[in-house]
């Protein structure tokens, strides 16, 4: 074997070799149990030229590397350019001559540390065209042996049923085929519910009011002015699929017979934590009001519906 061919082989396996030794950090269970944070990984690249693509792409597939992003510093080669958009995740190939590639990778980093336990909101922004990770978590909940006075609050431990209150959420939620409607549910309990006031409001991720908005998805037949104080989103048809119509019903679920719903809350970021088996986002905002010998709020809302249906 020539010297040249002894430098190929280095130079080859150092790519694998450094893929390798990154998802194995990843993996390691101290360095998980300490941060709970999303790891990312950034590949630079100027050649493929004698790489297995299909090895390499068996270790971007892993799910230590699910944050992989890349930077082309030859966009000229076209099959570079290809697998480079294949295995990164997605708007996450850069250029390495773009001028803004270190802001780019910034914000690659912030998107990292946005994460979420369940479903996470996203979409490509229109501004900028890349997809985009929002900071809104949604987590599917199923609950059994509900006493007859709990309400739906109760639905979601340490968070709230979650807000439907823009298009862009509802088509999100209802094209999500990775989470929604791979569990099959026909109903859920929303967010949305009558205040003391008698007003329609949607939960925000403290436990405050926000008001209905102007997008509404009710079902045939109802409206604000049906009676209930809580709504169901159901399948129009009643099959497995998606359940995203409004019904007007009661915040009991035993009542209901619906004791599922979707809970919404924050994204883990750097300055907003979670609890190890806890969504993330208010595992800490429950857990500081409870050492403080505070109740959450959620209970205001279990109080003021006793006496309503």
């Amino acid at each position: 074997m020539t010297e040249y061919e002894d430098l190929f082989i280095l130079l080859k396996n150092c790519i694998f070799s450094a893929l390798e030794k990154a998802t194995e950090w990843i993996t390691d269970q101290e360095y998980a149990n300490v941060t709970y944070r999303e790891p990312i990984i950034i590949f630079f690249s100027a050649s493929l030229e004698g790489v297995d693509t299909f090895l390499l792409e068996a270790y971007a597939s892993a799910d230590e590397a699910r944050n992989l992003a890349t930077v082309n510093y030859n966009q000229s080669n076209h099959n570079l350019t290809l697998e480079l958009d294949k295995i990164s995740a997605k708007s996450w190939n850069f250029s390495g001559n773009d001028k803004n590639l270190y802001s780019l990778l910034d914000w690659a980093i912030t998107q990292a540390n946005c994460f979420c336990g369940g479903a996470q909101l996203a979409a490509v922004d229109p501004h900028t065209k890349r997809f985009t990770r929002y900071a809104d978590c949604y987590l599917l909940d199923d609950w059994f042996g509900l006493w007859d006075n709990d309400t739906f609050t109760t639905l979601c431990s340490t968070s709230y049923p979650l807000a439907i209150n823009s298009k862009f959420k509802s088509e999100f939620i209802q094209n999500d085929d990775q989470y929604f409607n791979a569990f099959g549910y026909t109903g859920i309990y929303l967010g949305l519910h009558r205040n003391s006031q008698k007003q329609w409001v949607w939960f925000d991720y403290d436990g405050s009011e926000v008001p209905i908005g102007n997008f509404t998805q009710w079902a045939s037949g109802y409206n604000s002015s049906s009676p209930g104080d809580c709504v169901i989103a159901k399948d129009p048809l009643n099959t497995l699929g998606k359940p995203w119509h409004w019904h007007t019903a009661s915040c009991f679920p035993v009542k209901e017979n619906v004791c599922s719903t979707a809970c919404g809350s924050l994204a883990c970021s750097a300055s907003f934590g979670m609890l190890e088996n806890s969504q993330c986002g208010f595992g800490d905002y429950f857990m500081q009001q409870l050492e403080k010998g505070e109740k959450p709020k959620r209970n205001i809302f279990k109080n003021h519906v006793k006496n309503v249906n």
